[in-house]
C-alpha cells in the first residue's frame, strides 16, 4: 500500500486573546478585513503553509504535511508577535483534520467489497462511484474506488490513519478472496449434474 499525507490542518489553543488589528499591524505580510474574515490570515514560506489568526487566541495551520511543520509554522508566527506580545504561549496543540491518499496496487470489485467488508460501509452506486467506509472511533471516513485508490479524511493524526487504512487493507484481500472462493463454488455447482442414469442395460 502507497500511502502520503495532502494536507494537514492544526489547531493551537494559545494563553491569549488576540486584538485582530493589533495583529495585522505587526505582521506586515499579513491580510484583515474584519467585515469580511473571521482572523488574520498569513502565509508562510518556511514552511509552507497558511496560518489564520483568530481573536479567540485560536491560530490555525493549513498546507503543511506533518505535525513538525505544522508545529513550525506556529512557532514562526509566535516570533514574529512577540516583540510585542511576549507572554503569548501555546497550551494545547492538535489535529483538526488530516486529508490522506492511499493506493492499494491493484482493482476492486466494489459490488463484491462492499457484501465482504465489515464495519460501517455505504455503497450506492447510483449515487456515488466508491465506497464510503467510515471509522467513527477516530472519526475517519475512507472514500474508496475501483481503480484501487482511497482518500481518507478525518480528525486522526498520520499513525492512526495509516492503521486504519493497513487493516481495511487486510479486509480487502479478505473480501476479494471470499468473493473468488464464492464464484469458483458457483461455477463448480453449475457443473455438477444434478442428476444421474441409473445403470443398467439400455432397453430394446
Amino acid at each position: 500500500m502507497d500511502f502520503r499525507v495532502e494536507n494537514l490542518i492544526v489547531g493551537a489553543k494559545t494563553n491569549k486573546e488576540f486584538d485582530l488589528e493589533k495583529i495585522h499591524t505587526i505582521l506586515k505580510d499579513s491580510q484583515y478585513t474584519k467585515d469580511q474574515m473571521p482572523g488574520v490570515h498569513l502565509r508562510l514560506e518556511n514552511p509552507k503553509s497558511a496560518v489564520l489568526i483568530l481573536s479567540t487566541g485560536k491560530i490555525v495551520c493549513t498546507g503543511t504535511k506533518n505535525m513538525a511543520d505544522a508545529k513550525k509554522s506556529i512557532e514562526n508566527v509566535l516570533e514574529k508577535i512577540a516583540k510585542e506580545l511576549p507572554d503569548v504561549k501555546v497550551n494545547e496543540i492538535s489535529v483538526e483534520s488530516l486529508v490522506s491518499s492511499a493506493n492499494f496496487n491493484r482493482i476492486f470489485n466494489l459490488d463484491a467489497v462492499a457484501k465482504n467488508i465489515t464495519g460501517d460501509v455505504e455503497y450506492n452506486k447510483e449515487k456515488f462511484n466508491g465506497i464510503v467506509y467510515k471509522v467513527p472511533l477516530f472519526e475517519v471516513t475512507v472514500l474508496l474506488f475501483d481503480n484501487g485508490k482511497a482518500i481518507a479524511y478525518g480528525k486522526a493524526d498520520e499513525a492512526q490513519v495509516k492503521t486504519i487504512l493497513e487493516k481495511l487493507n487486510q479486509q480487502l484481500e479478505d473480501a476479494q478472496f471470499n468473493a473468488a472462493t464464492a464464484i469458483i463454488k458457483d461455477k463448480l455447482t453449475e457443473q455438477t449434474p444434478t442428476s444421474s442414469q441409473p445403470a443398467g442395460k439400455n432397453s430394446v
